[in-house]
């Protein structure tokens, strides 16, 4: 005997064509091959056994797979059938709906049947009293039913099967939530296929899954068909009754709001809307919209000027809101205001108005402003200005004096100056971006050139190398902008490399003021290699250098207007001869008083005076 674990697996029988006698020997041996062919007999049936549940487990993650990514409920249940029938092998998968109230089974579609059978029997049904034995019997008992040969089995009704062209079959039970709810056929056509055991198992077991991906397909399409139906009397109840609830919603309303038709008029205007804007309602009432809320004067009817718009997208149907924008009423008081904006349409979905809502978010803002004061208060004493040089450099051959204003606590602008040897140092820098963000930017980065300029003696190399720091630590829509210049004193030739950075100034002796331009410009710490160029210019006792940041061309009054390359022009061609502190301190003035007080980026300017050569 073959044992396994003392359990009788089977026998070895041995023959010999001679008669012969069987020693001890020879019987241990036997006895002792016996339990080792066992082993080997129990390993492999587990092996078997364990490939096939592999095999299962991929045929039913494929199903659920291709399953779940169908589109809609017919090509799931498509894919479902399709597969079943490959993995029983067979010509056709049939599927029906058990429904027990009515005690019917309904034909949902057949893998192999042709498109007008399918048509046609598609939601046909029948009574289970009146199918055929074979159904019944997996529908009461839920048990499969293997049909060999369809002519002589005595519990199938040919009449049944052969207008589905079946020679041999499985019927087998659907089952949700420990339930029959369906019955699926399998077979062939061509000629009967008898089924293994094993090849049995695995369908039964595929089938469990199919049923869960069956159901679940049905129970997306009730929830897709239920939203859809939901979505259509919302808009249905909104086209047909929000025009007689608006206009007494508006008014009660604490909220500023106002209605806007296609001409871009106001064609409502709350209590709160006047209040908020400092309009009266029969003023506000039939005007362009622009006129109320940016001030625009004589706009064109139903046209918008101004980008970004938040009324103009809701009226291209895209999703608006204004987050934040500081509005000035008419009797020029200024308040901060968020709007969120939505539509009216008609029957035939057109927007026929848009309805803005308005707040006054002035006291949030004020809150916000504090809150980020006191965050950024320790940062800025810890990082700029331990970082900054003094304001002033003098000695025989120059005077450098330095001025920077942040439009917040802390930003991105820098300076630097220092006199080594026979050689001045100057450079003004921007890290992209204000607040702390650009700061700790601006902090590395003018750390980096320092680091560099202190070893190299080269203009070029010196931001190669810094940029070569910078590069790996680079961020998104994060680099820096730098003039970076070395003055000889013996010789009094200014060399520099411009890296991104507005043009600095010379001013002659004589008043003649002119730009020092670069031909290659690269940025700072956005590109792995810098394009740039070391340009030289020649100076004289009397001569002037001015650099400074664009937040000095690009403040902005109170109508958008930019400073502007002209208007710096016009300063320096008149301010030549005052003192260095006159000169920073009279341009700091005018653009304090450009800008009226709310800078938006920060700006930076250095002067350098050349007084003579040294010996």
């Amino acid at each position: 005997p073959i044992l396994k674990d003392h359990l009788p697996l089977g026998g070895i029988e041995l023959y010999d064509s001679e008669p012969r006698s069987y020693d001890r020997l020879d019987m241990a041996l036997l006895a002792a091959f016996a339990p080792q062919a066992g082993v080997a007999i129990q390993n492999a049936r587990l092996f078997e056994l364990e490939r096939r549940r592999a095999r299962e487990m991929e045929m039913m993650k494929e199903l659920a797979e291709e399953a779940a990514a169908a589109v809609g409920f017919d090509q799931a249940v498509s894919v479902i059938l399709r597969k079943m029938a490959e993995v029983a092998k067979v010509e056709k998968c049939i599927l029906f709906i058990y429904h027990p109230e009515e005690g019917e089974l309904e034909f949902v579609r057949g893998h192999g049947l042709t498109t007008p059978v399918n048509r046609r029997l598609r939601g046909s049904r029948l009574l289970l009293s009146q199918a055929d034995l074979a159904t019944r019997h997996a529908v009461r008992r839920g048990e499969m039913v293997v049909v060999g040969e369809v002519e002589s089995d005595p519990r199938v009704d040919r009449g049944h099967l052969d207008s589905l062209n079946l020679r041999s079959c499985l019927v087998i039970p659907l089952f949700r939530e420990g339930a029959v709810a369906g019955v699926m056929v399998l077979g062939n056509s061509r000629s009967p296929r008898p089924f293994e055991p094993e090849e049995m198992e695995t369908v039964k077991v595929v089938a469990a899954q199919a049923a869960v991906a069956f159901f679940q397909a049905g129970l997306r399409q009730r929830i897709q068909e239920r939203e859809r139906r939901l979505q259509e009397l919302e808009t249905n109840e909104r086209i047909y009754r929000e025009r007689e609830r608006s206009e007494a919603i508006v008014s009660a309303n604490p909220e500023a709001i106002m209605v806007v038709d296609r001409s871009r008029n106001i064609v409502l205007f709350n209590p709160a809307a006047g209040e908020l804007f400092g309009w009266r309602q029969e003023e506000a009432l039939g005007r362009h919209v622009h006129e109320v809320l940016y001030g625009e004067e004589n706009p064109e009817p139903g046209s918008c000027s101004m980008l970004d718009c938040p009324i103009e997208a809701a009226f291209r149907g895209e999703r608006a809101v204004l987050p934040e924008m500081e509005y000035t009423r008419r009797n020029g008081d200024k308040v901060w205001i968020s709007g969120s904006f939505s539509v009216i349409r008609n029957p035939k979905r057109q927007i026929e108005n848009v309805i803005c809502v308005f707040r006054d978010i002035t006291e949030q803002k004020r809150l916000q402003h504090l809150a980020l004061v006191d965050k950024e208060l320790e940062i800025a004493a810890s990082i700029q200005s331990a970082l900054l040089p003094e304001n002033s450099l003098e000695n025989e051959a120059v005077k450098v004096v330095a001025h920077m204003e942040q439009a917040r606590i802390v930003g991105g602008d820098w300076y630097d100056f220092w006199v080594d040897g026979e050689r001045l140092v100057v450079m003004v820098g921007d890290a992209a971006g204000s607040g702390i963000p650009a700061a700790l930017l601006a902090t590395l980065a003018m750390s980096a050139v320092r680091a560099e300029a202190v070893e190299v003696r080269d203009p070029l190399e010196v931001l190669r190398k810094a940029n070569h720091a910078l590069y790996p630590h680079r961020l998104e829509d994060r680099f820096i902008t730098i003039i970076y210049g070395e003055l000889d004193l013996r010789t009094l030739r200014f060399r520099y490399v411009n890296a991104g950075h507005n043009d600095p100034y010379l001013i002659r002796r004589g008043g003649e003021v002119a730009s020092l331009p670069s031909e290659r410009r690269t940025i700072l710490g956005a590109f792995e290699t810098l394009d740039l160029k070391v340009e030289e210019v020649d100076l004289e006792p009397g001569d002037r250098l001015f650099l400074y940041t664009d937040g000095v061309v690009d403040c902005r009054d109170s109508r958008r207007r930019p400073f502007g390359e002209k208007r710096l022009r016009r300063f320096l061609r008149g301010a030549g001869s005052r003192s260095a502190e006159a000169f920073l301190g009279e341009l700091v003035e005018i653009l304090r008083r450009y800008c009226g007080e709310s800078m938006e980026d920060d700006f930076t300017l250095l002067l350098c005076d050349v007084k003579g050569r040294t010996a």
